[in-house]
């Protein structure tokens, strides 16, 4: 089988992963405790990188490196890639950034293993919009999610914006994001939303002004794929409820859809057996 990755691709995957979670596990960290504070300051004395960020900075640098990481992937799956320009710029913020976010620990609810979000969501859902395209994108955001559309061409028309969970999620919306305006010239607003450990706490990141995301749309969407129980959707749902009252926001799925394979991704797998 034609290896769709490189070795160094591959390995960049679970190390921005990584990345993202330390990312929201800072973002959602409004007041550094004394340990972490404490830790800090002997890494600055020992010439260390590692630093304390403030939430928003922190959503700032999530979003900036999903967002390159999301646009290769997206450039070399539509098959117009600039040479390696999108490569290097995924690869030149994850060397800039990660040895800043050392001193905070992984933060996700579900508690699945960075290997099983590489693995069972975004490699595979990757494999699957190269083999498929148009089915993968058709299934993934409006069969496996409820974003208030039921096509590409109304998602990208309808007064809508897009907030998905800060981890592989938001990585896979901005990939989506991208490959649209790649191939159908235009796409939907998308933006990460980091939740606490134990979901209680939600923070937005905020214009230069203080303002939220998506003070211009009507209604907002929830990009996300659901695990066994369905507490990150609800507890999003009900965050960005109170959040944007005024708004529409519409329910995402609670309960996990098991992906189907169209009948080109069958023969696809069935040549290779």
């Amino acid at each position: 089988m034609k290896r769709l990755w490189t070795d160094g691709e591959i390995i960049a995957v679970p190390a921005t992963v990584d990345l993202l979670r330390r990312m929201r596990s800072a973002a959602v960290t409004e007041k550094p405790s004394v340990y972490l504070r404490s830790r800090g300051a002997i890494n600055n004395f020992w010439g260390g990188h590692e630093r304390i960020h403030s939430p928003q900075e922190a959503l700032a640098h999530a979003e900036e490196l999903a967002d390159a990481a999301g646009d290769f992937f997206a450039a070399k799956l539509s098959k117009t890639t600039h040479r390696k320009t999108e490569f290097e710029k995924w690869q030149d913020l994850l060397s800039d950034v990660k040895r800043q976010y050392q001193l905070y620990g992984e933060m996700t609810y579900a508690r699945t293993s960075v290997g099983e979000v590489v693995g069972n969501l975004i490699i595979a859902r990757l494999r699957s919009l190269h083999i498929d395209p148009d089915y993968t994108v058709h299934w993934d955001l409006f069969k496996n999610n409820h974003l208030g559309a039921n096509s590409i061409e109304e998602l990208v028309r309808k007064d809508l914006g897009i907030i998905s969970p800060l981890s592989g999620d938001y990585l896979m919306a901005r990939v989506y994001r991208s490959y649209l305006q790649r191939t159908r010239i235009k796409s939907f607003p998308v933006h990460a939303a980091a939740l606490s450990r134990d979901l209680s706490v939600l923070v937005l990141p905020t214009t230069a002004d203080g303002h939220l995301p998506f003070g211009d749309k009507s209604a907002i969407g929830i990009y996300l794929d659901t695990t066994e129980t369905g507490n990150t959707a609800r507890a999003l749902f009900e965050h960005l409820q109170t959040t944007y009252p005024l708004k529409t926001v519409h329910e995402p799925k609670m309960e996990r859809t098991e992906f189907t394979q169209s009948k080109k991704i069958r023969k696809y797998w069935a040549r290779r057996e």
